[in-house]
C-alpha cells in the first residue's frame, strides 16, 4: 500500500468517528423514584405467566411438573448426601475420643463349689483420645 493511501484511509477514518459541535443531549424524563413498593414488587414478580394463555391443558402440564419435579428433589438429596459424606470426612481431622467400662463379679459356682469363701468383683475403666495430623503438608489430616 502507498504512504499516501493509508495516510489519507487513517484520515478519512478518524474524522468519522468525531462529534460535530451540532450535538446537543436530549432531555430525558427520568422517574423520581426507581423503587417499588413490596406489594407490587412481590405481585409482579409471582405472576403465573402460562395462566395468561387460558389453556387448561398447560396449567394442567406446570401444575404436575411443578409438583412431580423428581429431578430436583433427587437432586437436593444428593446434595444432602453429599455434605453428610463431607462432613463425616471431615471430622477425622478432629481429635477422636473413646471411652469403655467393663465390671466382673465372682462368686459361688452354680455346683455348690467354694472359691474359699472369698466374693470378688472388679471393674475397670478406660479411655482414648487419638488425633490424626498430616505431618507432610499432604492435607491428609
Amino acid at each position: 500500500m502507498r504512504p499516501l493511501t493509508f495516510v489519507t484511509l487513517v484520515a478519512l477514518s478518524a474524522t468519522g468517528c468525531s462529534i460535530g459541535p451540532d450535538y446537543v443531549r436530549p432531555d430525558v424524563q427520568a422517574p423520581a423514584a426507581w423503587r417499588i413498593d413490596l406489594p407490587t414488587a412481590t405481585e409482579v414478580a409471582n405472576t403465573k405467566w402460562w395462566e395468561q394463555f387460558g389453556d387448561p391443558a398447560l396449567n394442567d402440564l406446570i401444575e404436575t411438573a411443578l409438583r412431580d419435579n423428581l429431578d430436583v428433589q433427587i437432586a437436593a438429596a444428593r446434595i444432602d448426601q453429599f455434605i453428610g459424606t463431607l462432613q463425616a470426612t471431615d471430622a477425622q481431622a478432629y481429635p477422636q475420643l473413646g471411652y469403655g467400662a467393663d465390671v466382673s463379679r465372682m462368686g459361688r459356682g452354680s455346683g455348690g463349689e467354694s472359691y474359699g469363701g472369698v466374693h470378688a468383683c472388679g471393674g475397670r475403666l478406660g479411655g482414648a483420645a487419638t488425633w490424626r495430623v498430616a505431618l507432610r503438608g499432604t492435607g491428609d489430616a
